[in-house]
């Protein structure tokens, strides 16, 4: 989609964008799926890659009812008091709204680049996260180093 808004190429667009639908529908992102088949490819690859309104339909099902059972399982996590069970839950809520297009924290922010504005957040979330060393692991670092360049790179002028 990057590759689709920049370019002039019309070649190159509708390849992009023939590639742009088929990652989409390898995930969940139902509202990218719209997106991209409505406004971006608006008939003019065909009728394969048109809005599926039948898969959008599916895996929107699936996710209510893993959101369902996500919340289900959060508040039994709560009135147990069991704190790295209730972060594991934290952590999987946040994996769901980002895998169906939800975007609006840190690994979020990193999927709202198309219009440039999010990565500054980046940036700083990867800073206040830094902030709290007693709860950064080795992987936990090396993601919030990934963010942090990422990040740093889309707010240079491409």
């Amino acid at each position: 989609m990057f590759v689709a808004d920049r370019c002039e190429n019309p070649v190159t667009l509708m390849e992009a964008l023939r590639m742009a639908y088929k990652e989409i529908k390898k995930g969940e992102d139902t509202r990218l799926h719209r997106e991209v088949a409505q406004r971006m490819i608006a008939g003019r690859l065909g009728p394969d890659y048109e809005l599926d309104l039948e898969w959008a339909d599916a895996v929107d099902r699936r996710s209510e009812h893993r959101k369902e059972k996500l919340y289900s399982e959060l508040n039994s996590y709560k009135t147990n008091l069991i704190k790295e069970i209730i972060r594991m839950g934290y952590n999987d809520f946040g994996g769901l709204h980002f895998a169906h297009g939800m975007l609006d924290v840190l690994e979020c922010d990193l999927g709202q680049h198309r219009n440039g504005t999010q990565f500054i957040q980046v940036t700083n979330y990867v800073s206040k996260a830094e902030q709290v060393p007693e709860v950064l692991d080795l992987t936990t670092i090396t993601k919030l180093k990934c963010a942090g360049g990422t990040g740093s790179f889309g707010c240079k002028e491409i």
